[in-house]
């Protein structure tokens, strides 16, 4: 029975020297560490200050920024109507010094000019007439132009017979065609001779035709340069028209 009161004495000696140790060690610990966990806390007061702080300043920024924004705005707006009026008073200005001039005037009423480079088409004289009798249509009043054979050559050949009619010449032709980029009024009992000449046997020249237009001759005709009786004979070298010069315009290039 002694043996087990001392065995309980120990053990509940032993207990409170564990309590003892225990509440020592606690005590140690608040001591050891109460610098760390003050600076800790200063630290965290000092990071919500500084949050707090970026805060304030973002929003005064904000607020900056939308009492600026409005100035810049207003003179913007300002601005614009401005500039926008400026513009088309310029436009304006610029539009009646087109309107007031010559190529001004054409584009305004859209005058039809020539495919091939040649200008605006002249206007048809009044009372000319084509060889049958009727109004004369020039070649650029036809629907299928110019979608034609050989388009500019008929296009010069208009514009010839245009200008020949204004000057009081080729009234009464009966056809135009072209030989050797040049252009032929044909009339009733005419024909256009290119000559050639050979020497006899005597020593004599015979003048020739080489080429007729507007008649087929018998090739004793041409050996001879013999036109038919009562046939009127135009020298094809120089009664053809040179459109180009004659119009005064440029040669297109093809």
């Amino acid at each position: 029975m002694t043996r087990d009161i001392i065995t309980n004495k120990w053990f509940i000696g032993a207990i409170a020297l564990l309590i003892i140790f225990a509440g020592a060690c606690y005590l140690w610990y608040q001591h050891d560490t109460a610098p760390y966990r003050q600076e800790a806390a200063e630290s965290a007061k000092l990071l919500r200050q500084q949050e707090a702080a970026k805060k304030v300043d973002t929003v005064n920024e904000a607020v900056q920024a939308a009492e600026k924004a409005p100035a810049e705005s207003n003179t913007l707006t300002t601005e614009k109507p401005i500039n926008a009026i400026t513009a088309e008073v310029e436009n304006n200005t610029e539009v009646e010094k087109q309107t007031n001039t010559p190529a001004g005037t054409a584009q305004a009423e859209d005058v039809p000019v020539s495919p091939f480079g040649f200008g605006p088409y002249p206007d048809v004289p009044e009372g000319m007439l084509d060889s049958v009798g009727n109004v004369y249509r020039p070649i650029w009043d036809r629907p299928k132009f110019p979608n034609i054979m050989l388009p500019e050559r008929a296009e010069l050949m208009s514009r010839v017979a245009i200008k020949a009619w204004q000057e009081g010449l080729h009234r009464n032709w009966i056809g135009i065609g072209g030989a050797n980029g040049k252009i032929y009024f044909n009339y009733p009992n005419t024909i256009y001779v290119w000559y050639g000449e050979r020497e006899e046997v005597d020593g004599t020249i015979t003048r020739y035709f080489t080429r007729v237009k507007g008649k087929i001759l018998s090739p004793e005709q041409m050996r001879l340069g013999i036109a038919p009786s009562g046939m009127r004979v135009l020298d094809g070298e120089t009664e053809g028209i040179e459109p180009y010069a004659y119009l005064g315009i440029s040669k297109t290039k093809n």
